[in-house]
């Protein structure tokens, strides 16, 4: 009887539900709240990568199948497949080492060496330092002074560098030392040069608005004659743009003071605006430089570029020009045999001037096989410094005679059209480069050396299993 009653009551209250609800038009919200309960159920497992690359995805898998056209060969041999399991070279481990040691004729020791102890995207640490030298006789140019027998040439250049990488800037410090130790038929000196940089580029530029590379350098040079203190800040910042359009500035700021034989101070402040537009596989950059040592000198800068079948062909060309300065440091470092008492008052701690250089040129690359770049242009420069011949008296140290020819540095106006050409072929285990040079001046040989009409330089080199080199290298001139 009580179960009959239940059963009658759920049943009236199910059918009265609905008649109530669609009298009453109701629309109820319902709001649960819960306890938070600690679960791992139902969460998805990170899976990271592993570090050693897997055996299943990085082998290739390279299958031989060589069956004979007739199976039957007087004995029966039948190769079924010849599987070649080649895996892919080591993933990086954030350290290299590289070392290069020999010797040439006559004799030109030479001795590069190259470590990176630590590559990480946030910290990165190098070393590269290079030897060379030669050894040997030295000669003049009268043909009668006696030679020097025990001469030397050596030169040492020694770089440590870093990379920090933070979240807006991305710095790059840098020392370096260049010493030349020479000892020949006017000379027994070292020359010591010791730099160091900080370089600061920006990243996150969308963040910022504004993308910077900016550069302070100081380096000291000096050797029994002269010391050279040298400044520099310099470096381009523009506005951020994801248009094509959009408006850069170069600049560079010098001091240069010397002691010793030279005492000349040396200021310079360099200045180039140019507005860059690009489309496409085009780019075009107009621009104006402003240069002041001195005086105020004023440059087109025009470059135009254009990139053709995917970047494989590029034809550029451009008008350009600028003041350089002649640093005492320059000249020993790119001739150790340099003496300030060779070369006028007037050039070392001055400048000479690029009035024009105007090029044409052409380069690309054939599936990174074949490398090329042929360019051709014109060139006019003012105070520019060449070699010459100068006559000094010495009878103290020179008894075959009173007068020597010796090499000197003279400031030239002269103005020359050229060509030059590179090609570079690339395999996997051999190198063959080559470059030709072709110049035609003005010059007529009475107040320097001419310029030589035609040049040529290159090499061969081979890598024994990616690890062993050896090569051939060749250098050559033509006079007049």
């Amino acid at each position: 009887m009580k179960l009959n009653t239940i059963k009658a009551l759920s049943l009236t209250i199910g059918l009265a539900l609905p008649a109530l609800a669609a009298a009453q038009n109701l629309n109820p919200t319902i709001e649960v709240t819960n306890d938070f309960i600690t679960s791992t159920q139902g969460a998805e497992r990170i899976s990271f990568p592993m570090e050693v690359p897997d055996s299943i995805n990085q082998f290739r898998l390279n299958f031989d199948y060589d069956v004979f056209s007739n199976p039957y060969r007087g004995a029966y041999k039948f190769v079924p497949y010849n599987v070649k399991m080649a895996p892919e070279a080591r993933s990086f481990d954030g350290s290299r080492f590289y070392l290069k040691a020999g010797a040439g004729y006559t004799v030109h020791p030479i001795f590069t060496l190259a470590w990176s102890p630590i590559a990480r995207d946030a910290f990165s640490l190098n070393f590269y330092q290079n030897f060379k030298g030669y050894l040997g006789t030295y000669r003049a140019f009268d043909g009668y002074t006696p030679e020097f027998d025990d001469g030397h040439d050596f030169s040492e250049n020694f770089v440590a560098s870093a990379s920090i990488d933070t979240k807006y800037v991305k710095f790059q410090p840098t020392f370096s030392y260049d010493g030349a130790y020479v000892a020949d038929l006017w000379q027994n000196d070292m020359f010591h040069n010791l730099r160091a940089d900080l370089r600061a580029v920006s990243k996150l530029d969308e963040e910022t608005h504004v993308s910077y590379d900016v550069n302070f350098s100081y380096s000291y040079g000096s050797d029994a004659l002269v010391g050279e203190h040298q400044w520099c800040f310099a470096g381009s910042v523009s506005p951020f743009s994801q248009i094509a359009c959009h408006m850069l500035l170069d600049y560079q700021i010098g001091y240069t003071a010397y002691t010793g034989a030279i005492t000349d101070v040396l200021y310079n402040v360099e200045a180039l605006p140019h507005f860059a537009f690009s489309a496409g596989p085009a780019y075009l950059s107009l621009g104006v430089k402003g240069c002041y040592i001195y005086s105020l000198h004023v440059y087109p800068d025009v470059k135009a570029d254009l990139r053709l079948f995917k970047g494989a062909l590029d034809v550029y060309a451009g008008v350009v020009g600028g003041d350089r300065i002649n640093t005492y440091s320059a000249f020993k470092l790119a001739d150790h045999h340099f003496l300030a008492d060779t070369a006028p008052s007037s050039l070392v701690g001055g400048y000479y001037r690029e009035r024009i250089n105007a090029y044409l040129g052409l380069g690309g690359c054939i599936k990174s096989v074949f490398q090329f770049d042929l360019r051709g242009g014109f060139a006019a420069l003012d105070g520019a410094p060449m070699y010459s011949l100068i006559t000094a008296a010495n009878p103290a140290a020179w008894t075959a005679s009173t007068i020597l020819n010796r090499a000197a540095v003279v400031p030239v106006d002269y103005s020359y059209c050229y060509i030059d050409a590179d090609m570079l072929f690339s395999l996997k285990s051999f190198e063959l480069r080559g470059a030709a040079h072709w110049r035609k001046s003005g010059l007529d040989g009475t107040q320097c050396f001419t310029l030589p009409s035609f040049g040529a330089d290159g090499g061969i080199l081979y890598t024994w299993r990616g690890r062993l080199k050896t090569g051939l290298d060749f250098d050559c001139v033509r006079r007049g």
